[in-house]
Parts: structure tokens; sequence; C-alpha cells
């Protein structure tokens, strides 16, 4: 039960993101369907934290204008740095550390 959770939740998630620095745009991408969003769209976001075996891992939880939230994660990111690059825009507010509630966490 929990290995067919875990494969429903992968399907429905976020699988990759790319980014594109220029235009200040993530494209976050799913298996059947993809969505990008502006930095205009996004209104803030924290850092997230998650304690694995492996050690702790960093993401990034944004928060869009539709007060939706995107939890990014070391499984769907690649390079925080870049993520990053798009969210230091001045009108994009941090709002600290948060915990992580991955792989439970809300999508597009």
């Amino acid at each position: 039960v929990i290995l067919i959770g875990n494969i429903t939740l992968s399907l429905l998630g976020i699988i990759k993101v790319e980014i594109n620095e220029t235009s200040g745009q993530l494209e976050f991408i799913r298996f059947f369907s993809s969505k990008t969003v502006s930095h205009s769209d996004i209104t803030a976001y924290y850092t997230s934290v998650y304690n694995t075996k492996h050690g702790t891992n960093y993401g990034r939880i944004i928060k869009g204008k539709d007060n939706k939230i995107i939890e990014l994660n070391p499984g769907n990111l690649k390079d925080i740095i870049n993520v990053d690059s798009v969210l230091k825009n001045p009108s994009i507010t941090y709002l600290g550390e948060k915990r992580s509630f991955y792989p439970f966490t809300s999508g597009l």
C-alpha cells in the first residue's frame, strides 16, 4: 500500500524544474503536463528543511499569487542556486525556514 502511494505521488508531483534566469521563469514539469511560472507570479518563498536517513536536505517552498504552494526538493531540483537566482527578485519576499511536508505537498 505504501509503495502504491509513493508511485501515485511521484506520478502526480513535479519531476523536473527548468529555470530560465534571463526571463525569470520556472517551468515545472510533470509526467503529463508542465506549467511555466514567472517571477511576477510568485509572492514569497521559504527554505524547506527535511531530514532523511542520509542527513538533512534543503529545498524551497514557493507561494504564488493564487496562494498555491509548490515545494521543490532535491528529488525534482538539480541546483537550488539556479532557482534562488529567480527567487532573489526584490518583489519576492523571503519568509524564513519551514519544515517540509515532502512527499505530502500541494502542487500546481
